[in-house]
Parts: C-alpha cells; structure tokens; sequence
C-alpha cells in the first residue's frame, strides 16, 4: 500500500491515468472490499450509473421534467488506509472526476441544473474547477471545509434530506428539510469571476479513405459473424416516415413546439400513451408504417448478404414487406416481433427483429420504452442479446444521416466508452458535416459515407468473394449451431487442437494437444482399460466402465487410449459433455457411422438413460465402447447393468510415479519435489504421499506448493469482486453438484452477468480470467473452467461457506435460463435442460442453502415461471422434503393448476406424497385421512398408466403409503387395512419388475417390504 502512501509521487500518474489497474484490484479486494460488496446490491437497479476509477467512484444523471440532476461520487479518503492515515492524504483530483464522468468535468455538468459533489472527507478540489460555473455543491460527510458543505453531526440529527428546486425563470435553489423547523437553505457556491476560455483547436477534417473503410468491412463480413442494426434509411421517397421525423411530430403534437433539450423518444412516447386521444395516437404511429410499394428496390440485397442477425430498429414492417415480395427471401428470413416473440439459439433463417414491433396495427402494435436491463420479457430479452452480440461481434449501424438521434440511440448499446477492445463497428450514412465526421470518429467508429440505398447497390453485390466466404462460413456457424454436437470423430479433434502446453501439469483439464504433445504421463490403468476392452470367448466386446475419484485421471486415460487407437487406423468416437443432442440423435449417428470405438467420458451426463445408451452404442458386442463414472455416480446406472469394470482408484504403480516425475522433470515444474534428492526413489515416495487424495491434487500441490485445497482458495480469494462473481457461476455451471454439460457461450455469460455487472465490465472480467487460466476458451470459443474438479471444489467448499455469494451463482444463471426458455416445453432444447437443473429441489438442498435463501432464489423467477408446473413442483418438492407440508401443499395446487400440470405423472406423485404425509402427521382427522385414500388412488393409477417409466412414484407408494398405514392403521377396520396393505404390497412386487434397475425403488422396496409384511399380520389378527 506504499504506492499510495508513502511513494504516491511515483504512482499517481499511472494510477490516476487508468493505466495501474493492479492497485487500483487491490484497493477494491483489500480496504474496500466490504464497501464494494454491499455497494453491489444497491447498483442493481441503479440504471445509467456510470463507475468511476476507485471503489465507489461513478456518476448518475437524474432526469425530470426536462430538467437533470447529476450525482458525482468521488473517493477522497482511497490513500487514507492505514489507522494512523492523517488528513494530508485527502485528495480528490480532476483526473478522478473525469473518469467518474467519462469526460471534462464541466462538459457533463454544463448540462445540468445542479450537481451533487459527494465524498467522504472534504478534499482540496481542483484550483481550475469553478464550482459556480460548473453548478456544482460538494457535499462530504465530515465537517464544513471551505467550499464543502457538510452532512450533520449524526448525534444530532441522522441525515439531510435536499430538496432541489430548478425553475427555468428562477436561481437553482437547495433546501435541507431535514433541519429543525422550516427548511434551511444551503448556499451554493458563489460565482466567480468569469475568465474568457482560451479557444480551443478546432478539430481537423480527416481525409475520408473510403477504399480502407470498404476493406476493412468485407473482412468482417467474410468471417460470417457480423450483425446488422437499421436505424432508418431504408424507404423510398414518399415512402413511411423515419423514426426520427416521428419522435419530432410527436413532440411538437404534446408540447407544442420543439424543447431546447429534446426529450428522449422512451419519454416522449410515454407521454404520449398517457395524454394524447389514442386515434390521434395511433394516427402517428400509422406514419411510420411500410406499404408494399413503399420497399427500396435493392433491399433483397441487403438480406442477401451474409449477415449473423438483423436488428431493426425503424418500426416500419418494411423489411417484412421485403420477404413478403420476395419468394426467396420469404425461405431464408424469419421477422421476429421483438415485443412478443424470443427464441435462444439461431435457426437455420436470419431472423430480423423488429426491436419495436411493427407499426402495422397502430400504437397496440409498437412499444419504444426503455427495456428492463435484465428483465424477462421477450423485448427485454433481445435488447439483451442485442448488447451481448455487440460486445461479441462486428457491427454495422444504417442511417439516413449521421446525425440521427436513432442513430445515436442505438450506438448506445454498443457502450463504445467502456469498450476500447470491441469488434470494429461501421456506421453507412451519408457524409454529413465536418463535425458529424469528427464525432464518429471520436467514437471510434468506421464512417462508410454512403446512403443505405447506394451502399446495398455497390457494395453488396452477390458476387464479391468476401461476401461469398461470409455466406458460407454463416451457413456453416448455424449447421453447427442449430445441430448441436454429437458424436465427434477423434481424428477431426486431433486435427483442430491446438499444441499442448504445461497448463495441464498445473491443473487444467487435459486437451487433446497436451495427449499428442506428450504433456500428459501414460499410466498403468491404460493397459488395464486396453485389457478390459479386448473380445471375450464369443469374438464380442464387453462394455467397458471406467470408475474412480474425481481427479484420479480417467478422462486423460481415456484420450491416451483415444489416440492410440486412432494411431492404429481405427475410426474413433469421442462423447463427453460438449454432446448435447438428444439421445435418440446420438444412436442415430453411431448407426450411420462405422465406429470401431466408441469412448464416452462422464457418462452419467445421460442419467437413468446411460446404460442403455452404452448398451445401443455397443450393438451386440459389435463396436467397442468405453466409459467412464465418478465412484459417487455409480448408481445412477441401472441396477441389472453389468460392465467389465476397470478401477481408476488403484494406487499408481513404481512405473507410474517415475513417468510423472520424469514428465515434471522435462518441463520445470518439480516443484517441491525439487528438495528429494536422496535416495533416488525420494521424489517417487513423496509423490506417492501426496496421490493419496488424487493424481490432480498431487499435481497441484507439486507445482504450486500448497494443497488442493488451500490453492483453490488462495486462488478464489485473489480474484477482485466481479471476476470472482463471474468465475462463481461458471463454477456453479460445471460443478457435479448442479449440472451435468460443459461450457457456455461468452454471449450467453455476459447476459447472465447484466443484473449485477455492465456486459463491458463483464467481458474485461472473462477475458481476466481467461489470460489469469482460471478459465479456458475452448476451440469453438465456449468458455470452461479450467477443470471441473476444481469447480466442484470451489461450490462445495469455498462457496458453500459464502452462503449468499453461492446463492447468488444459482441465482443469476437461473435468471438468465428461465428467461430463455420460459415459453420452451421441448425438453431436448438445451436452454430448457439447464434451467430444469437449476430449479431441481434435489440440488438446491445439496447444495446446503438455507430455506431463505432457496426459497430467494425461487421468488427471483416466479415473474417468468409462474405459468410452468415444473416450476411449481420443485419448489413443492423441495418443502416437501424440508416437511412443510402446508406450503409444500400450496405449491403443488398451483402446480395443478398450470397448463399441462393436472396430467402431470411427476405432479401427481408429488401431490400424493404431501397428502399421504400430511395424513400421516395427523392420523385422527378423517378429512385428511380421506385425501390420503385418494392420493392412494391417483399413484396407484400412475403406476399401471406409466409403469418403470415412473419408479418415484413406486418408491413414493411404497414409502410414503407404508408410513401412512402404519400411522392411520389403528383407525381402520381389519378389512380396510388389510386391503391397503394388499394394494401397497402389489405395488412394491411389480416395481421390483418394472423398476429392476432403479437402484433407489430397490432400496425402498427391500427397506418397507419388512414393515408392510407386520401390518398384514396385523390385518389377520396375529399379535405384533
């Protein structure tokens, strides 16, 4: 803390600059970590806050009645850190309140009616900032220094509350009506005498290089990635009106005449949709509409190039009418109404959105308010996506002027000032003047100075190559996209990896270039797998299953065995957690495909469903297949599953330790291993110590010096605050504990950060992470963790004693997947799988959150899932388990009571649990007693209508119907008990048909069977 103590000279230049984030990390994760936590919860609905360079830094404009206020926050007392930190080390500097702005000071607060300067310690303000002139109060939380006004002595009185008068006609003037008795009036700064600005250069006009500007175009458009943003332009004259002509009638129709300041269009049509009569209303609106004859002759060109997405921002319909015109467009473009319709994912069709829905019907028809920043409506949604694929992808904006204020507008969700490293983004607008040049390129962005009509005519003609490598390298993005992966071929892996490198050595999840780089140490337990999978006596392959330890190997195994099979020129298929195609996909493509081999890593992804697959796969012996489980997985594979079994847990043999030595040895990374030197088996016997946990906490441990566990939380706790929110959920993601599928899009993490980080601060924060290996992108871009033990390490550990930070990593992806696939039922579709998880009861108690906070987390999605049963039924399950019968109850009825929910089997059985246990808890009341003999019932009826695809509702009979008897049996007749016990009885004998290979019905079968045979022998009288 020297730099900004005692050498703060030195470091002052850089660190005021932005350019020293290092300290300024340490300054946020060290004195002022407690601050920027609790300062996070409030920033989530903070809308247009604008954060500064130090912790709590940033400024806010508030907006009313054409009239704003701005809110600066500057920290003065950052070099105050230390108890002994004197008053000489208040500073508050200009470079601070520019970064706080985003600009000159004065130029932010010119335009407002009055500033709020807040600090916690009065500070020596700048000598050449006029307080007066730049209409600012510093307000600070210590005693009245010069210019400062202070906050009150809080023995006295506990806050000011301000009220800020700003009339057109009359002096700002500020009240404390806080103060005893009427409202005291603060006096602000008095004006100082005005000194003549020097006059500033004015900015030269660039030469305009078109020909570089149309070059670097066509390279982003070859790589198929780039989207497309209309702002307007795209009519022909006498054609709907621009979306900026409509803002300006609509103004002059509420106001009269145009305001100095023109209000923002979200507020003027709000206005307008509460005071103007709605035929006048809608009489505007119907301005903007495109008719047939209405669409520029060159704009099936414009759809025909190869963009990734459309976004359209002009309200006209015009580009529908487009396809409407076009039977060729009409195949390859889906309109999107953004106010009513979201889907994730890509189609193999460009969709275009109409961000604001199509004027088409009138006003019911358009919507131009501000979105929700992380709301779940479809609009808010795309806006969402809309930022992301900004952040994410090259950009083209169209506009009929360069000075368009829907231009501008829609520049906004591109955050050009937070992200200096974007995608390069073009603006196609006509020159304009010299000043409009210079702010786009002040900006930072490509100004093509053509018109919309003139640069489809030129410049998107089908037959430029770049346009034609685009138009492929698009279809081939979506294929892959809509298609999903399946089963990989391991040569076309071993193809496309990158080299390998010592990350793996240090704890990262094997790559396919590390096993061809000789970075990862062949083992023992490969001879065994190889032995295990040879042909039995009748020339067929045994199922091979790979069990052992998180951590102890099995998939750098696998990849060896992987390769040397391909090595021998056999045809090889990899499945692991990237697969997500349905099953059914997945049998399908091994029938058409050849496979000598099959390898399937982690295969209790599949579930209940797994040995089948490994039994389909396998084709009779005809096809070798090898898989591999975690120990604790085991029993999620059917009971009657009999694999050749191959342990990945046996100790690592003399030959084994030497090979992992001598691979530490080659690449400088002994570590402490370093110190054995004597005997010569020393290094060998040391890390034979060390593999007790596993070969990966070993590895650790060797290259780091510290254990497993100590290293993941050293590791954890160096993050800064955002960067550990987001390594957080990527942990949650990957974790065994929650979900069973590797990977996520960097598009999709940036819109499951929004609620609590800016997508720009989100993507410095990935791409940190990314550079620091804590996370690793992978070849098709998907971000990973590094690898998925040492998630499970961070959920069940570190973030497991961080109640509220874990709950806030379930609770932000479940946000984000809920809005997704609110409207999704196909439960193949990827999103809907994932948010299925999130919501599983079963997890969120293995979790070990409380019921608050779970219960937090449900309620954060109630306004998105509120119409899905499943939803329901998870959090009646989960109250279910916890024994709150009565709120368990609740859920289920709503759960009945949602489409589709009343025919539920899975709604059923969970229904019939809580009312055999409410009953049971309260055996004398004969109402519940009745509601149990139905639950009866209804679970028998599951059971005969779906047989062993149901084996909960078996165990749920059979369990939850044996505590009941046994508690309501005294109550009952011989002939009603021994009907019951009968009833119940028959249920258990055909689970233990239907249900064979369900290892948890078996359980509960062989666990009651004993009780219910007492209750028969008490039907029959026989003393118990």
């Amino acid at each position: 803390m020297n730099a900004v103590t005692r050498n703060w000279a030195e470091y002052a230049p850089a660190l005021l600059a932005g350019e020293d984030q290092s300290i300024i990390n340490l300054l946020r994760t060290g004195p002022f970590a407690a601050f920027e936590n609790w300062a996070a919860r409030f920033r989530t609905d903070l809308t247009g806050w604008h954060h500064g360079l130090l912790p709590g830094e940033g400024s806010l404009r508030l907006e009313r009645d054409g009239r704003s206020l701005g809110l600066v926050a500057g920290n003065s007392v950052f070099r105050m850190i230390t108890a002994e930190s004197g008053a000489d080390l208040v500073t508050l500097s200009r470079e601070q309140l520019s970064h706080a702005v985003d600009g000159r000071y004065e130029d932010w607060a010119g335009s407002n009616a009055l500033n709020l300067l807040l600090a916690g310690h009065a500070a020596g303000l700048p000598a050449d900032l006029d307080l007066a002139a730049a209409g600012t109060l510093p307000v600070a939380a210590d005693p009245a220094s010069g210019t400062w006004t202070a906050l009150p002595d809080l023995r006295n009185r506990s806050h000011r509350l301000l009220r800020i008068e700003c009339d057109r006609d009359a002096p700002t003037r500020v009240l404390d009506c806080a103060a005893a008795g009427a409202p005291e009036l603060i006096t602000l700064p008095s004006r100082a005498r005005l000194v003549a600005p020097a006059p500033r250069p004015r900015l030269r006009a660039e030469e305009y290089d078109e020909a570089a500007a149309v070059k670097s175009f066509y390279e982003q458009m070859s790589t198929g990635r780039a989207v497309l943003v209309i702002a307007s332009g795209l009519h022909s004259p006498g054609g709907p009106v621009e979306l900026d002509e409509f803002h300006r009638r609509l103004v002059d129709e509420l106001y009269g005449e145009t305001p100095g300041m023109t209000p923002p269009l979200a507020e003027v049509w709000s206005a307008a949709r509460d005071r103007l009569d709605p035929g006048v209303l809608d009489g505007h609106v119907r301005m903007l509409r495109a008719e047939a004859g209405a669409v520029l002759p060159g704009l099936s060109r414009l759809l025909q190039a190869p963009w990734w997405q459309v976004y359209d921002f002009t309200a006209s319909g015009v580009l529908e009418e487009a396809c409407r015109g076009d039977a060729a467009l009409g195949e390859t473009v889906e309109p999107v109404d953004a106010r009513t319709d979201y889907a994730p994912g890509q189609t193999n069709r460009l969709r275009v959105v109409a961000m604001h829905g199509n004027a088409r019907d009138g006003s019911g028809s358009v919507d131009f308010g501000v979105p929700t920043e992380a709301g779940g409506d479809p609009r808010s949604l795309w806006f969402q996506r809309l930022k992301s694929e900004l952040l994410e992808r090259p950009a083209v904006f169209m506009a009929a002027s360069p000075s368009s204020p829907a231009l501008w507008a829609a520049l906004e969700h591109a955050a050009l000032e937070e992200n200096a490293d974007r995608y390069p983004l073009f603006v196609v607008a006509p020159p304009g003047s010299a000043g409009e040049q210079a702010r786009m390129r002040l900006k930072g962005v490509v100004h093509i100075q053509q018109s919309p009509e003139e640069f489809a005519a030129r410049r998107l003609q089908p037959n430029v190559q770049s346009l034609k490598d685009g138009k492929q390298r698009v279809a081939e993005l979506r294929s892959a996209t809509r298609q999903g992966t399946g089963i990989s071929l391991v040569s076309s892996l071993l193809d496309s990896a990158r080299k390998g490198s010592s990350d793996f050595l240090k704890g990262s999840d094997p790559t396919w270039g590390d096993i061809k780089g000789g970075f990862a140490a062949k083992l023992s337990v490969l001879d065994r797998i190889q032995a295990g999978a040879r042909k039995n006596g009748r020339g067929k392959y045994p199922v091979v299953l790979v069990e052992g330890r998180a951590g102890t190997g099995k998939t750098t195994a696998l990849m060896h065995h992987a390769y040397r099979l391909h090595r021998e020129g056999r045809t090889v298929g990899w499945i692991d957690r990237d697969t997500d195609i349905p099953l059914s996909e997945i049998k399908r493509q091994a029938s058409r495909i050849e496979f000598d081999t099959i390898i399937v890593d982690d295969v209790d992804i599949f579930g209940s469903r797994a040995a089948s697959l490994l039994a389909s796969l396998s084709d009779g012996g005809r096809t070798q297949v090898i898989a591999a489980i975690r120990t604790t997985r085991v029993r999620e594979l059917d009971a009657t599953f009999s694999p050749k079994v191959v342990s990945a847990d046996e100790p690592l043999s003399d030959d084994d330790l030497g090979s992992v030595v001598k691979v530490l040895k080659k690449h400088g990374l002994l570590g402490l291993l370093k110190e054995y030197k004597w005997p010569p088996r020393a290094r060998m016997e040391k890390l034979r110590d060390l593999c007790e946990r596993s070969l990966l906490a070993a590895m650790i441990h060797v290259v780091s010096g510290k254990s497993f566990e100590d290293k993941v939380r050293s590791d954890f706790d160096d993050l800064p605050v955002e960067e550990r929110a987001i390594y957080s959920v990527m942990c949650v993601l990957e974790a065994d504990q929650v979900y069973k599928r590797r990977g996520m899009e960097q598009e999709d993490l940036l819109s499951v950060m929004t609620p609590t980080v800016s997508m720009a601060r989100t993507k410095r924060g990935i791409e940190e992470l990314v550079r620091s290996k804590y996370l690793v992108r992978g070849e098709g871009g998907a971000l990973y963790c590094r690898h998925r033990t040492i998630a499970d390490q961070v959920v069940g550990s570190v973030l497991k004693s961080m109640p509220d930070s874990l709950a806030m990593a379930v609770r932000l992806p479940l946000q984000f997947y809920a809005g997704q696939a609110r409207h999704i039922r196909d439960l193949d579709n990827p999103y809907r799988r994932i948010m299925i998880r999130l919501l599983n009861h079963t997890m969120m108690r293995k979790l070990g959150l409380g019921p608050v906070l779970v219960r937090a987390i449900y309620d954060s999605v109630l306004d998105e899932l509120g119409d899905d049963f499943h939803y329901w039924l998870q959090r009646g399950e989960y109250e279910l388990e916890r024994g709150d019968l009565g709120v368990a109850q609740n859920h289920l009825e709503s759960a009945r009571g949602c489409p589709g929910g009343a025919d539920d089997f899975k709604v059923s059985t969970a229904w019939g649990a809580i009312r055999l246990s409410r009953s049971a808890q309260r055996p004398e009341d004969n109402e519940l007693r009745t509601k149990a003999l139905e639950a009866v019932d209804v679970l028998e009826l599951v059971t005969v209508k779906h047989g062993g695809a149901s084996p909960h509702t078996f165990a749920v009979l059979s369990k939850r119907g044996t505590e009941w008897l046994e508690a309501v049996q005294p109550l009952l007749s011989t002939h009603e008990l021994s009907d019951l016990a009968r009833r119940i009885t028959d249920v258990m004998e055909k689970g233990r048909e239907a249900c064979r290979d369900n290892h948890t019905f078996l359980d509960v079968a062989d666990r009651y069977a004993p009780r219910m045979t007492k209750l028969f022998e008490r039907a029959r009288g026989v003393p118990l």
